[in-house]
């Protein structure tokens, strides 16, 4: 029996009232599909019930919102690059390890130090995703990887060469997307469970009968279902027989849609509807939608706020229209990520002049949720930041051109120079310029701006044809594997480019991990610490 029970369903004594979008089930389903229907969406029946990790899959969980609900805060002044290594995608964290893909395939690293556990270079592939003893990853097939060695345990065999979705991997199986079909795979070998090739949605307002609509190529899954996006409208099923729930149309969808991640919460169901919009619907009954203009590559939202940006503001919204605020930026501030009641958000460089400037330039910010009250900023001149891949564990990950950055509270010591270890350094956490580290931390950290913000960002690929535009320097947000994979964001994407670093360079208080560490991160890092030190000389 797998985590997920899949008698639950049919034994929830919470019964919920989906309101009139039941109306729009299809007609003709069996007593059976009605009885494991009729009490769903359920918001206390989880995607993976024995999970107990903030980041599990590639956007946060099997739900894709982006959004934690924790506790705790972070404090900025402690906060230290602990360890970077090489990452062309995005992470999930589980076990205190992380595991994301690399230039040469898939790997794991020890969360605590970033040291290489495992990696697989016969995989190429992307967006991770973890459950139990097994990592999930998708590009041209579903490749289920064993979470202790990388060896793999199975593969799917799809009759296509279209690139897949995003995993959604709940409720015992793996959803995915591929060529217009939606598949549920069991997580345990990857035989089918069901498929379907179309659903049956009302006419668009230019037909006068319904019609046939494939599926798009994402999925989420929340509240005992799994939701899924056909060209006919987002649409809610029961995982196990893959009955359907409810359909609600949305009318004129993009052809951006297709490559745009589903995201769900116990509320609200997200959906591309193009590039330039959002569609958010009741997640219980697929009423109430609600329009929300964004150009983001990624956005976040939990079960009180969605956050969403275009080329020039970060916007922050509530579903019942208690409270709207903005934040003025000159470039695209995507990548949010919702900690308990902060925003964490990062805003791009982009060499703003005069009286127009934007409040925030190349820093990584946090804002409270409710009224987007600034929390603290940390700028490239403090630690090396970037777009928020993951949070935690105590841990922000930050993509910084190409590489995944670990920023830790007390990460380095006074100095901002990191520990010994496995870093380069020597035993006593002497590193080669005679730095002398507390010692602490296998890795450490620094206080050096790893380098010029230029080159990290590549914009969302618009038809998933060509994948992100790439940067100066090779950064691997929105990036593509030059086969097309080209999803609404970093997070869904993939890159077999690095980052234009040297071969051998070694940063001082970092791991090396995949062995890419930018040549010219690496001489921004040299150039500021020669400063410091200087700085102190004279001192």
């Amino acid at each position: 029996m797998s985590d997920w029970d899949r008698r639950s369903v049919l034994a929830t004594g919470a019964a919920l009232s989906v309101g009139s979008g039941m109306g729009s089930i299809a007609a003709g389903r069996d007593d059976s599909e009605e009885s494991a229907t009729e009490s769903l969406p359920d918001p206390s029946l989880e995607p993976n019930p024995d999970q107990d990790e903030d980041w599990a899959s590639f956007a946060g969980d099997a739900s894709h919102s982006r959004s934690v609900d924790a506790g705790t805060e972070f404090d900025a002044d402690a906060l230290a690059a602990a360890w970077s290594v090489g990452s062309t995608g995005p992470i999930a964290v589980a076990d205190d390890t992380v595991y994301t893909s690399t230039a040469d395939g898939v790997a794991a690293f020890d969360a605590a130090d970033g040291t290489l556990v495992w990696e697989n270079t016969t995989v190429d592939a992307s967006d991770p995703a973890v459950v139990g003893e097994t990592v999930y990853v998708t590009g041209d097939e579903v490749v289920a990887l064993d979470t202790s060695d990388g060896s793999v345990r199975w593969e799917s065999e799809f009759d296509t060469d279209a690139l897949l979705g995003s995993p959604t991997v709940a409720y015992g199986a793996v959803y995915v997307g591929v060529d217009g079909t939606l598949y549920a795979l069991e997580a345990d070998d990857g035989s089918v469970r069901w498929r379907k090739e179309s659903i049956t949605a009302p006419p668009d307002p230019e037909a006068d009968e319904e019609a046939e609509y494939e599926f798009t190529s994402y999925t989420a899954a929340a509240n005992g279902v799994v939701y899924a996006l056909s060209w006919g409208g987002a649409v809610a099923f029961e995982p196990e027989t893959g009955a359907e729930v409810w359909l609600a149309p949305i009318p004129y969808l993009g052809t951006a849609a297709k490559n745009t991640q589903v995201r769900a919460t116990a509320s609200t169901v997200a959906v591309g509807n193009s590039e330039a919009e959002r569609v958010l619907v009741n997640a219980q009954t697929g009423d109430d939608d609600i329009l929300v203009a964004s150009e983001s590559v990624d956005w976040a939202l939990d079960d009180e706020i969605y956050v969403t940006g275009t080329d020039h503001q970060l916007e922050v919204g509530a579903y019942e229209h208690e409270y709207y605020w903005q934040v003025e930026s000159n470039a695209n501030a995507g990548h949010a990520a919702i900690y308990g009641e902060t925003v964490y958000v990062y805003f791009t460089d982009t060499d703003p002049e005069g009286e127009d400037a934007p409040p925030y330039n190349a820093a990584l910010v946090a804002l409270n949720k409710y009224d987007g009250t600034e929390q603290w900023v940390l700028s490239n001149d403090d630690v090396p930041v970037g777009h928020v891949r993951a949070i935690s564990d105590g841990t922000i990950y930050v993509d910084r051109s190409g590489e995944l950055v670990a920023l830790r509270e007390g990460a380095g010591d006074e100095d901002g120079n990191g520990g010994g270890g496995e870093d380069g350094s020597d035993e006593d956490g002497s590193n080669e310029d005679g730095d002398q580290g507390d010692g602490d931390s296998a890795d450490g950290g620094n206080d050096g701006n790893k380098g010029a913000d230029e080159g990290d960002d590549a914009t969302e690929g618009s038809d998933g044809t060509g994948g992100g535009n790439a940067s100066d320097n090779g950064g691997s947000d929105g990036g593509s594997n030059g086969n097309g994979n080209a999803n609404d964001s970093a997070e869904n994407g993939t890159s077999n480019e690095t980052d234009g670093s040297a071969e051998d360079d070694t940063v001082p208080g970092f791991t090396t991990g995949a062995g890419i560490v930018g040549g010219a991160l690496g001489l921004e890092w040299v150039r500021r610490q020669a400063d410091s030190n200087a700085d102190d000389a004279a001192e």
